[in-house]
């Protein structure tokens, strides 16, 4: 399996002032900027930006939200990946979630080790 600098993060701009997060009101507003060479613009209303993983924590300091992974489906990491240590720690959701955006599905799943997959539909819970 390819190593954490492979690895894409979902990421939308965010509003100017968060509200409904604890200690965001002085959150940047989303703009145009570099991180590690790489210029990123805002995308269009409703959109997002798949960006490498080391580039995802430094978009978030720069108004960005992070959603979670994204690829195929053949390249979700497993509990056996080498690379989930370190994405389980960087990029965990609320409640230590980790969130992966299915390009194959089309979907947003989450791990869970209980189930045969290692993954479940976020929407519909089953196991995928």
């Amino acid at each position: 399996m390819a190593g954490f600098g492979f690895r894409l993060m979902r990421v939308i701009p965010g509003p100017a002032a968060w509200p409904f997060i604890l200690g965001s009101s002085d959150r940047p507003a989303p703009s145009g900027c570099t991180v590690n060479g790489r210029f990123y613009a805002p995308p269009a209303a409703g959109g997002f930006l798949d960006v490498p993983a080391q580039d995802a924590g430094a978009l978030g300091g720069n108004g960005y939200l992070l959603l979670g992974a994204v690829g195929t489906t053949a390249n979700r990491p497993a509990v056996g990946d080498p690379d989930w240590s370190y994405l389980q720690a960087t990029f965990a959701m609320t409640g230590g979630i980790f969130r992966f955006f299915d390009t194959t599905l089309g979907a947003w799943i989450h791990a869970d080790p209980s189930s045969a997959t290692g993954y479940r539909n976020s929407a519909t819970f089953a196991a995928v």
